[in-house]
């Protein structure tokens, strides 16, 4: 049945799944939580996604990739083109290859946000059940870095599923993991496990909310398989995000039709940012021991260790011991030092302070207003202070959150905060582009000359952010942007002029980033506007070929191309995007 255009689903937010998960906490209950995590989890730890993953494959000059031809109907392009590798041996090394594009210098995955918290949510007990759709070990590293059992179950290596008999907080590897010896990544092998997935998401769904982040579902046997559910009893939670906002499948979007009252959709939150509006800012959980008391945590795991077993020779030295004594004695000198600086922001011990500092630096990277607030009556603004700096930047993140959503006037008003407070090194240039954002969205609710001059003061902004740092394509895209803006309140001359100069802030933005295809996007806007057909193509074929993921939907949802969409080229590119 093909999805109703006009059926919008329920939407939630993080803080909304938040208050209903504090509930249930609150009635004592445990373990009411299933995650499904797909590749969107991993990708701010550098781990490509599916599409990205496409996108490599499809510039392979492998022969039987260049040869692979079209993708068969209701089969996903990422399953066609590994099928098209070779055999599990190739397919598996292709996938570690992927994985180790993410290792550090020292040879080791980096842990994001997304996993460190989904660990959190695992020690408040909250968890039912981990499914994941990802080969990445990243969920595995992160329990294990937070001192937590790992119970993993790999569904494409047993074969079979025994409803009931796994651990609380189990993962399930639903295609497997990098390290086994099977990976279900092509057609054929997807096919042998698939008919695994309706028991393993009847058992979660039946005991527990799910909530599904960083995975697409597109043409996925595991979407069939939720589908195939006859309801949701606890419900499900969605978080969608699309970096150029594309919204979810039509395979998606009929599975919340066919569950109206169970199903609720969030977007615009990439899994970092979700995971982090849900766990600390609404459900005010705490970082995982290793991030909020190191001291402790180590010693914690040095204690689980037994002693060197008796020898019958001479005693020796005992490595165990040592290593408490290490730490006990790194503890107890860092409480000296905080003691000795006797510095305002210093409070009675080295871990007192230290949990100050974790505290500014998790209520900044979460935005978290109420948390910044009340750290802001302990911590005087103070640019040269390093605390005072990070509390700036967190204001600065609310700042921005604030812009998008349209409230200026706060946004300003915060913003005068931050500048009192001052900002990291790495935000400088971020807070002179921030408040030209401020000003061109000012100058859209203005008018005549009031709104020139805020579009003049937001040039000067970019302008700034760009002398500290001239490689910033961020602030020349916003600087295009006010200036299309600024453009389409004018006619003749004075707006071509400014066309043409927002056209040169793009192509400057894509000399310093050419895979920057919002910026493509946007040349190819601007030709549109001017009525230039031919170079408004231009720009859409090259920002077809760099997204990940290009849209008819995205096309038709933009009206600034109506003058120019009934030209046969342009009906001819529309035409050969996907749905």
């Amino acid at each position: 049945m093909p999805a109703d255009a006009s059926f919008r689903p329920e939407s939630f937010t993080p803080q909304e799944l938040a208050a209903e998960l504090r509930y249930r906490q609150g009635k004592e209950e445990k373990r009411f939580l299933t995650l499904l995590v797909g590749s969107g989890f991993s990708r701010s730890a550098g781990i490509p996604t599916a599409a990205e993953i496409v996108a490599e494959l499809r510039k392979d000059d492998k022969p039987s990739l260049r040869n692979a031809g079209p993708v068969p109907p209701g089969l996903s392009e990422y399953a066609f083109l590994m099928g098209k590798l070779g055999s599990p041996k190739d397919r598996a090394e292709r996938v570690r290859g992927f994985v180790d594009k993410a290792k550090d210098s020292s040879g080791r995955l980096r842990i994001n946000w997304a996993h460190l918290l989904l660990a959190a949510l695992a020690e408040a007990d909250l968890i039912h059940r981990i499914l994941t759709i990802n080969f990445d070990p990243l969920i595995v590293e992160a329990l294990s870095l937070a001192g937590l059992p790992i119970r993993t179950f790999d569904l494409n290596a047993a074969g079979r599923f025994q409803p009931g008999l796994l651990d609380a907080g189990s993962v399930i590897y639903l295609h497997g993991q990098m390290h086994n010896l099977l990976l279900a990544n092509a057609t054929g092998e997807l096919e042998k496990v698939k008919d695994l997935y309706p028991a393993v998401l009847q058992e979660a769904i039946g005991a527990s909310l799910l909530l599904v982040v960083g995975y697409s579902g597109e043409c996925d046997p595991v979407l069939a398989a939720l589908r195939s559910q006859v309801a949701f009893p606890q419900g499900l939670r969605w978080a969608h995000y699309s970096p150029s906002g594309t919204p979810p499948s039509a395979e998606v979007l009929e599975l919340f039709r066919e569950h109206p009252d169970e199903c609720q959709l969030s977007t615009g939150l990439d899994a970092d940012r979700f995971m982090m509006e849900l766990v600390l800012e609404g459900m005010k959980i705490e970082l995982p021991p290793i991030v909020q008391r190191p001291f402790d945590a180590a010693l914690d795991r040095v204690n689980r260790i037994l002693e060197l077993p008796a020898s019958n020779g001479p005693a020796g030295a005992n490595p165990v011991e040592g290593a408490r004594n290490l730490l006990a004695e790194a503890k107890r000198q860092a409480q000296v030092r905080a003691i000795a600086t006797n510095e305002p922001a210093a409070t009675e011990s080295a871990l007192e302070q230290g949990a100050l500092e974790i505290a500014v630096g998790t209520a900044s990277l979460a935005a978290d207003r109420e948390a910044l607030e009340q750290l802001a009556l302990q911590i005087p603004a103070d640019p040269t202070n390093p605390l005072s700096r990070e509390l700036g930047t967190g204001f600065l993140r609310l700042a921005t959150r604030l812009i998008l959503e349209g409230k200026l006037t706060s946004a300003e008003e915060l913003m005068k905060e931050v500048e009192a407070y001052g900002v990291t090194a790495s935000n400088a240039a971020w807070l002179s582009c921030t408040w030209g954002i401020w000003a061109q969205d000012k100058a859209s609710e203005s008018q005549g000359a009031e709104a020139d001059s805020f579009f003049e003061w937001a040039g000067e902004k970019f302008a700034e952010a760009l002398r500290i740092k001239p490689d910033m394509h961020e602030a020349l895209s916003n600087w295009g942007l006010a200036l299309v803006n600024q453009a389409k309140t004018k006619t003749g001359e004075p707006a071509d002029q400014l066309f043409q100069i927002a056209s040169e802030k793009f192509a400057e933005a894509l000399r310093i980033k050419p895979d920057k295809h919002e910026a493509l996007y946007n040349q190819a806007w601007v030709a549109a506007l001017r009525g230039d057909v031919a170079g408004c193509v231009e720009h859409l074929a090259r920002w077809a070929k760099v997204h990940p993921r290009p849209t008819r939907a995205e096309l038709d949802a933009d009206s600034d191309f109506d003058q120019v969409r009934s030209h046969p080229d342009v009906v001819a590119f529309r035409g050969s995007l996907p749905e």
